[in-house]
């Protein structure tokens, strides 16, 4: 059983350069409970945490987009806001991402699709607000 933690409601930073997918998964956050922002591209998603300091709890990067990845999206927001929790997600296979030379070792990553269910079980895993098994 899971039982997540019901103090503030955590904020969520999505960032993928697929409008749909955007969408999508800001539905289901919000219907999960959390308060979530949104970016297209690297940059919307340093603008917005720079106008919203110490309010986002997770970013939840798309390992490949066409302006920056999200590794070194990442890289940047750790430097500025080293507070923010990060989760990957890629459509490509962890090998590909490998194959690639894109270092997701060590750092939490969820395979594109996705259910609801096991997006919002990995987004409390990584926040510490999971309890039970």
């Amino acid at each position: 059983m899971i039982a997540y933690m019901s103090d503030d409601a955590a904020t969520i930073l999505v960032v993928d350069d697929e409008p749909y997918l955007v969408v999508l998964v800001s539905r289901i956050l919000r219907g999960d409970g959390f308060r979530v922002l949104v970016a297209n591209s690297a940059q919307e998603a340093l603008v917005i945490c720079r106008e919203n300091p110490g309010s986002i709890d997770l970013t939840l990067l798309d390992v490949i987009m066409p302006d920056q990845s999200g590794i070194d999206l990442q890289a940047c927001l750790a430097n500025e806001f080293p507070e923010i929790r990060v989760i990957f997600m890629s459509g490509y296979p962890y090998e590909d991402l490998e194959r690639r030379q894109i270092q997701i070792e060590g750092h939490n990553f969820i395979q594109k699709p996705f259910t609801p269910l096991t997006l919002t079980k990995r987004i409390w895993e990584v926040l510490g607000r999971v309890s039970g098994d």
